[in-house]
């Protein structure tokens, strides 16, 4: 069996001087002797927390324990041996345990507990009882009973030698998982769902446990689809259950292991309690069945991560995301919106939620975490792989204008504003396609140059990243000649006969245009003379 707590109970009885009694191993009542009569002899009140294993009840006595004080809906569990003769373990709230007491007939429902309650009990016998929930908080009583009480109306045990009882009782605290724990009672020839489809569409690889603690009469229990549900319920025969749910004939305690298979996976299920004939194999179904239920299950916890990205190829600063949407979770296993992930591997948290978006700064294999953690306590995690790459060309850029003027042999310097998703490992700098400079420290670089002949060039920036990306800005150099070319003395004869040709030279020269061009202007006064 299975008990989050257990509470041990063990008492010593105080007997008041009216009733004689003699404590060793156990308690012993053996000097109350008295015959039932009219009036019943006084039953000696004791707690829970001082009851002894053994109780030994002489004949016509009887003995009060008191439970304290119980919530609706608490469990009690209760576990005795009988021996020498058969008593009466009988269950009373506090404003009807009076009844008992005072000599009356108490065999009603709305005075004694009889679910709860086991009479002419011999041998052993272990039950747990669900307090009431139709009630508020109260006190509870149980009495051990060895007499000819004035109200059994000859039901039950009737004493006539004394009664050993081993008994413990305690109050367990039910598990997170455990969907039902309580005695359960049917007439002869019915039946009853304990559990439908609202406690038990499962996951695949959950794991069910069902307990019997048979108290009396011979049930069945079983887990049925609905098909099979509606077989069952228009009286087929065959075996018409889930395999491997079956308890046939439930005659001692017996624990009944299941994992949900995957093609019931979503699947609503039911959980029946049978006291019918049948079927075979099964009970006869003709005495009442009481019997203690219990079952727990054990939820798959497994986070299942699912990406829209292809995290095999994710490129440097991409966003990407991911989520566990497709978690088992049809029992509420886990609190989705609370999974924590773990991007870098380094054990800290770094988001939390079901569906989150992240990015990674530099290229290489990387292990997404996610870890759930149950209403239980219990957790889980998954990974999942990704692999960063640096796919993407730098952004290559020259601080400025696309087109610069300067003078022959006048310096420039231009400054790059490259960037890249990653690193930019080095720059390159070329003037009409001849590298003039690398750069692999102090980037983004600065290029100062000078060019000695006029015109029209280019020059060019390749800008290269870690991973060998690459590409290349260029700008237009426009390089002109800022000096006045030298011009000598006009060479030629000062008089010339009218219609006769004439000859004119003159030296020039430019340091910075190997060619000059002429032009000549005869009169001032006529521009398109010469």
């Amino acid at each position: 069996m299975r008990w989050s707590v257990a509470v041990s109970v063990a008492l010593l009885m105080l007997l008041g001087s009216m009733v004689p009694a003699m404590i060793s191993n156990g308690l012993d009542l053996n000097n109350i002797n008295q015959q039932a009569g009219a009036k019943d002899p006084p039953c000696p009140a004791t707690n829970v927390s001082n009851l002894p294993p053994m109780v030994t009840l002489a004949d016509q006595t009887c003995l009060q324990v008191s439970l304290g004080t119980l919530a609706p809906g608490s469990l009690v569990s209760i576990e005795a041996t009988v021996t020498s003769n058969s008593a009466d373990l009988l269950f009373f709230a506090a404003n009807s345990v009076g009844t008992y007491l005072n000599d009356q007939s108490y065999r009603t429902s709305s005075i004694w507990e009889a679910d709860a309650s086991v009479e002419s009990l011999s041998g052993d016998a272990e039950w747990h009882w669900e307090v009431p929930t139709d009630r508020s908080e109260t006190a509870w009583f149980l009495i051990l009973d060895n007499l000819a009480h004035s109200g059994d109306q000859g039901n039950g045990g009737q004493g006539g030698v004394d009664s050993n009882i081993t008994i413990s009782v305690t109050f367990p605290t039910m598990s997170y998982w455990t969907l039902i724990d309580s005695l359960q009672v049917l007439a002869p020839g019915s039946h009853v769902a304990l559990l439908g489809p609202s406690e038990l569409t499962l996951d695949a690889g959950t794991q069910v446990s069902i307990t019997a603690l048979p108290l009396s009469g011979v049930g069945d229990l079983f887990i049925l689809t609905e098909s099979q549900k509606d077989t069952y319920l228009l009286g087929g025969g065959g075996s018409f259950w889930v395999p491997g749910t079956q308890m046939l004939s439930i005659t001692t305690a017996t624990s009944q292991p299941w994992t949900v298979p995957s093609d019931l996976a979503g699947q609503p299920l039911y959980l029946f309690l049978d006291n019918e004939a049948g079927p075979t194999g099964g009970g006869d179904g003709l005495s009442p069945l009481r019997i203690t239920v219990s079952v727990t299950l054990l939820p798959v916890l497994n986070p299942v991560i699912s990406s829209a990205d292809d995290l095999t190829d994710v490129d440097v600063k991409e966003l990407i995301s991911f989520d566990v949407e497709s978690t088992p979770n049809l029992s509420q296993q886990a609190d989705l919106s609370q999974t924590e992930w773990d991007f870098d591997g380094d054990g800290s948290i770094d988001a939390t939620g079901e569906s989150v978006t992240t990015f990674f700064s530099s290229p290489g294999n990387r292990s997404v975490k996610a870890i759930i953690i149950g209403p239980d306590g219990r957790s889980s995690s998954n990974t999942i792989p990704v692999s960063v790459i640096d796919s993407s060309n730098p952004n290559s850029s020259i601080l400025g204008s696309d087109t610069w003027q300067r003078d022959v042999d006048a310096s420039f310097t231009l400054t790059s504003t490259s960037v890249d998703n990653w690193q930019v490992v080095r720059e390159e700098w070329r003037v009409d396609g001849t590298l003039i400079s690398s750069f692999t420290n102090s980037l983004p670089s600065s290029f100062t140059h000078a060019i000695n002949t006029t015109g029209e060039h280019i020059v060019e920036l390749t800008a290269v990243d870690g991973a060998n990306n690459i590409d290349a800005t260029v700008v237009t150099i426009i390089v002109r000649d800022g000096t006045k070319p030298v011009v000598g003395d006009i060479v030629a004869i000062d008089t010339v006969m009218a219609g006769t040709s004439m000859t004119f030279s003159v030296n020039a020269s430019d340091p910075e245009s190997d060619q000059l061009a002429y032009a000549w202007d005869f009169d001032k006064e006529v521009d398109s003379d010469g």
